[in-house]
């Protein structure tokens, strides 16, 4: 009898130790899109069992899609009104993925399109009245390549209307938002029909999921209760973000949903909002973005001594001591000027079409716009009496090269080819060259036929792995 007691309390013991742990429920509500439609052999190639496969056995991913689902409840074939979601609400899920907008972008839904907002909250909602502790991640629609004509749907309606609701959604129900349009914008290829991505395209989207569901994370970290700012919040593509004044700065900080346990950050310069891809595709990815106002400074030294109050306020608030710099146009200025007095405070330099010499813009010495007020505000801003005086500037990135050569950081530049408001033959390639004679770590990404507009990469793939392989890891 004791030894049948003990057996069972070892085995018991054993059951107890070994057990294995539930897997966690991943449920992609969605359209054909989620569903697979035109994918060949869909059930192994849709995007939700490339997912399944690449998460593993801890994992349980389940596929809701339905082809024409709407969001709206008044659309032509509301997910609502479907046997899809009720069954997806009986799976229970720990992580929702909801992929839907693209079919109400036809003609015959555009006129509900004022419903939206409302019929998406009620969407999140049905799912946290099961569970309030559901991880809710909200998928922007992937690009139409198509005029309308076949199915109605209206790309542009997709990228100026649908996106900037769900974006709206995300900032008011405070779910997760991960970007699926710009990463499709230059790979038209793998939508063989205008709106279905292939194999390959549902690939990417399973990568990209893949990664944010795995993403490391600091919960416990938030940016705005660090800093004690009583400033105004405003939604930045679905982020949330606050304007306000500290130690006389005026400051703008985008904070992740989920911070990265590096606290890593980037401070864009002037333009703060334009062309937004790359911000947004660093703060999916946890990473703060952080604006601070040196307008009319043309990266004088007051906007270096600006720059230098920022970086500590930041510092002392917990973010990280390497920071990312971003400048677009006459940004170039201010991020390369503080470069060259902080080289051991940057992790890294994304340049856009910069302005890298005064007298190439605003002076108009060369080739270059010469634009008449801003000269007079840049000379002044440079302590420069006049033109003649101009022998004593210094402080310009093409003078500062050989500083930032040997900082060893690295420095990526994306230019038109054909932009006659800052000629790269008087800023990108002389700077290029001198930065790679003197030993330098500098890439270019050349836009043939395009002019200073628009800044950016419609993709901003390259330049955001460009910064995260830039950006040093907490160990």
């Amino acid at each position: 009898m004791f030894k049948r007691i003990m057996l069972t309390v070892v085995l018991l013991f054993f059951s107890a130790t070994t057990a294995v742990a539930e897997p966690v429920k991943v449920a992609c509500v969605g359209d054909s899109i989620t569903w697979g439609s035109r994918i060949e052999n869909r059930l192994y190639n849709a995007y939700p069992f490339q997912l399944g496969r690449m998460l593993g056995s801890g994992y349980e991913v389940r596929n809701f899609g339905v082809g024409g689902a709407t969001m709206l409840r008044n659309g032509n074939k509301p997910y609502t009104s479907l046997p899809a979601f009720e069954e997806a609400l009986q799976f229970d899920p720990d992580i929702v993925l909801i992929k839907l907008g693209t079919n109400d972008s036809t003609s015959k839904n555009r006129p509900f399109l004022g419903e939206f907002k409302s019929d998406y909250h009620q969407l999140i909602g049905a799912f946290k009245n099961l569970n309030s502790d559901v991880r809710v991640i909200i998928l922007l629609p992937v690009p139409a390549f198509i005029n309308g004509k076949a199915t109605g749907a209206i790309p542009e309606t997709i990228s100026r209307r649908i996106i900037p609701l769900i974006e709206e959604v995300a900032y008011e129900s405070g779910c997760e938002i991960l970007d699926l349009h710009h990463i499709f914008l230059d790979k038209q290829e793998l939508f063989p029909d205008g709106i279905h991505p292939n194999r390959d395209g549902a690939l990417i989207m399973a990568l990209r999921i893949q990664e944010a569901l795995l993403q490391r994370s600091d919960p416990g970290y938030d940016i705005f209760s660090r800093l004690g700012a009583n400033g105004q919040t405003f939604n930045f593509h679905g982020f949330r973000a606050m304007n306000f004044t500290m130690d006389g700065l005026k400051l703008k900080v985008v904070r992740p949903w989920q911070a990265n346990p590096d606290h890593s950050w980037i401070i864009r310069a002037r333009f703060f909002g334009h062309e937004p891809q790359v911000d947004i595709s660093l703060l999916e990815r946890g990473f703060h973005v952080v604006y601070c106002d040196v307008a009319d400074l043309y990266g004088g030294p007051e906007a270096v001594d600006r720059w230098n109050s920022c970086f500590r306020i930041m510092l002392t608030n917990g973010l990280q001591c390497k920071v990312a710099l971003e400048g677009f146009s006459r940004g170039g200025l201010i991020i390369y000027n503080w470069a060259a007095a902080n080289p051991e405070k940057i992790s890294c330099v994304y340049a856009d079409a910069p302005v890298l010499d005064i007298r190439s813009w605003p002076g108009g010495k060369g080739k270059g716009n010469f634009s008449a007020d801003d000269w007079a505000r840049c000379l002044k801003a440079y302590g420069l009496n006049s033109e003649a005086d101009l022998e004593k500037y210094r402080s310009s990135p093409m003078n500062n090269a050989l500083i930032l050569a040997k900082s060893g950081k690295p420095m990526l530049h994306v230019y038109g080819e054909a932009d006659t408001v800052v000629p790269p033959q008087e800023n990108t390639i002389p700077f290029a060259d001198k930065i790679r004679s003197y030993g330098g770590n500098i890439q270019l990404i050349a836009k043939p036929g395009i002019g200073h507009h628009p800044h950016s990469l419609g993709n901003p793939t390259r330049i955001t792995e460009f910064i995260l392989a830039s950006t040093p890891k907490r160990k």
